[in-house]
């Protein structure tokens, strides 16, 4: 799913957007340009590369509509999906928000936005905050969480990097804070936490 006219403009306006691809969407000179207020998107190999003009949430996303049959009858299909993810290949993520940004907690122990193998992860409030509250897991590869406000995990929201991935969150002009329950963790990597405060729970490396 790619941009085709490479101008800048916002390609997709919804209140809420459900993508599917077999490869890319986005590419990293080109990302798709929207104005939705709610993501779900899954990607193969070529990764995620996604710019929002305004707010937006990382959450689960339904979508119903009508398939007209050969007779002109119709029957009902629909599609759902949760969060924000790569299933195939090493390449990153990159969704970064105009507003806001957040990440929203999703049922059971599915994350919210996952990197498949080794790919990188960039999630950015350009002029905004960033909330975490479900988990984050770019697996193998590394991730910068950033924003100009604050970034502000909830209990049970987290950021995890396997291998040796390392983390790094930075608020331009904000503060970080991780509620009672909310975990920073890169199992052979770095972490980094940078903001004009930090308030720190769990964090492991």
């Amino acid at each position: 799913i790619v941009d085709q006219d490479n101008d800048g403009t916002v390609d997709i306006t919804a209140g809420s957007l459900l993508l599917r691809a077999g490869q890319a969407i986005g590419v990293a000179a080109n990302p798709l340009q929207t104005a939705v207020g709610t993501l779900a998107a899954r990607a193969g190999s070529g990764g995620i590369f996604l710019a929002d003009a305004d707010a937006l949430a990382v959450g689960a996303v339904s979508v119903s509509v009508q398939q007209i049959a050969t007779d002109g009858s119709s029957v009902e299909a629909t599609d759902s999906l949760q969060g924000v993810a790569t299933v195939a290949g090493d390449d990153a993520i990159v969704l970064r928000a105009a507003g806001d940004l957040q990440l929203l907690a999703g049922d059971g122990a599915q994350p919210v936005v996952s990197v498949h193998s080794a790919g990188h992860l960039r999630l950015e409030s350009v002029a905004g905050a960033v909330l975490v509250a479900g988990g984050v897991a770019p697996s193998g590869g590394s991730a910068s969480l950033l924003a100009a406000g604050d970034i502000v995990f909830e209990a049970g929201g987290s950021l995890r990097a396997g291998g040796a991935g390392t983390l790094d969150i930075a608020s331009g002009s904000g503060a970080v804070q991780m509620a009672a329950g909310s975990q920073l963790v890169a199992d052979g990597g770095a972490i980094r936490v940078a903001g004009e405060q930090v308030r720190v729970a769990g964090i492991t490396t």
